[in-house]
């Protein structure tokens, strides 16, 4: 390689250092932000924008549970405020590029530790909540056989009637990874949970082993913000042009 040859691969080395440096550094900051309660209050007063963004996302709506003890709030009230940010959240994401999105949203441990109440509010609230109004397919995966017939007739109604729609939300019940021998959709490149838990409890572990970007946010579910999500988005973007 001649001197020059030498030098311009130099000069490109360190144009990538720098700008690995500048997009980490944009990153931490983004962390700080979508962490600090106070800072997303402030950009709430801002309109979010929209993303280009057409990453498949996968969501762990944890906290709804402890967000109602700490109101004072009934277990089913906590799961409807739950519910209710979901379909905030669906509606911007609506208006963005993003074609898949998963949620889990009831464990296949829940379902054989506790009463059957909270799963009772589960079914309650997607027959009230009007979930099939969303621009969404729904598709439920988990042990669903181990639902009793009215409630998996009440999934399968929602399924066929939300089959046209543009987008696609998975909606994992009584689910476990440990199980799920063949992933049941793609791989997100996203995973967020809420709940300030760094774990995955046994969702989409398929999945995660084969690469996905992992977020653990402190507030509860029912807290996330729509702007955390947007800042979510153009930080993985950011990581992903980083080289090595």
């Amino acid at each position: 390689m001649t001197t020059k040859g030498r030098s311009m691969t130099g000069n490109l080395y360190l144009i990538t250092r720098i700008k690995n440096a500048l997009y980490l550094f944009i990153v931490v900051m983004l962390e700080y932000v979508i962490n600090s309660w106070l800072l997303i209050q402030i950009l709430r007063i801002i309109p979010v924008p929209t993303t280009k963004s057409d990453h498949k996302i996968a969501f762990i709506l944890d906290g709804n549970r402890r967000y109602a003890r700490a109101r004072n709030l009934t277990l089913k009230e906590g799961k409807k405020r739950g519910l209710l940010n979901l379909k905030r959240i669906l509606t911007y994401i609506g208006h963005t590029n993003i074609k898949e999105v998963s949620v889990y949203a009831y464990s296949f441990q829940n379902f054989r530790k506790r009463d059957r109440v909270e799963l009772d509010s589960i079914f309650e609230l997607l027959r009230s909540e009007r979930m099939e109004g969303l621009d969404y397919q729904l598709r439920f995966h988990g042990s669903l056989e181990l639902l009793k017939p009215a409630e998996r007739k009440i999934l399968k109604a929602l399924e066929s009637n939300t089959k046209f729609k543009r987008k696609r939300l998975n909606i994992c019940i009584l689910y476990s990874g440990l199980v799920e021998k063949k992933p049941y959709f793609d791989r997100p490149n996203i995973l967020v949970r809420t709940g300030n838990q760094r774990r995955l409890s046994d969702f989409l572990l398929l999945h995660c082993a084969n690469g996905c970007n992992l977020n653990f946010l402190d507030r509860m579910w029912p807290e996330f913000e729509v702007w955390q999500l947007y800042l979510l988005l153009v930080k993985y973007s950011l990581e992903s042009q980083i080289v090595d």
